[in-house]
């Protein structure tokens, strides 16, 4: 029946559920705030999705994830506990600590951001997931071959930041 077969599906964890609730738990975490990520859940779901990606032959992919992450937990593993588990106070921290120094020449106090660091991590991090994410909804919601998907997704969501063609 169809009520025992929701019932049973509900109760199944799969390896795409776990990964999935790992995100959706980064989320929450912080509940009431929905501008804030929950740092260190963040890069245990991202750890996942890399070791998944690796998995299945995203190396590529799983790489630039994993540089990021150690960007980030490079600096997740210094700063105080009570500023590492929210992406606002991390990234502030990371400015205190004086990684993103203004420039010397720029009158207008204005910091330009340095790599290796968080908030690079942070940045294509976040271009990354979105590509990943579009990259396979093109593919499953939209039905598009996967080099078409992957070509679509890389206009959209990282070659406007590349300075390269690809």
């Amino acid at each position: 029946s169809n009520s025992r077969r929701g019932g049973l599906s509900a109760s199944i964890r799969t390896a795409v559920a776990d990964l999935a609730s790992d995100f959706q738990s980064a989320i929450q975490a912080l509940n009431q705030d929905d501008k804030d990520i929950h740092v260190g859940k963040l890069l245990n779901a991202c750890e996942r999705l890399e070791d998944t990606m690796r998995k299945i032959g995203f190396n590529q992919g799983a790489k630039d994830i994993g540089g990021n992450i150690r960007k980030i937990r490079n600096l997740y593993n210094i700063a105080p506990p009570s500023q590492r588990d929210s992406m606002p106070l991390l990234l502030r921290y990371e400015m205190e600590i004086g990684v993103h120094n203004i420039d010397d020449g720029a009158a207008t106090g204005i910091r330009r951001m340095k790599d290796p660091s968080a908030a690079i991590g942070f940045l294509w991090l976040g271009r990354t997931l979105n590509y990943q994410y579009d990259l396979f909804r093109l593919m499953l919601d939209e039905n598009e071959d996967p080099y078409n998907a992957a070509r679509r997704a890389y206009e959209q969501d990282l070659k406007p930041h590349h300075s390269w063609a690809v």
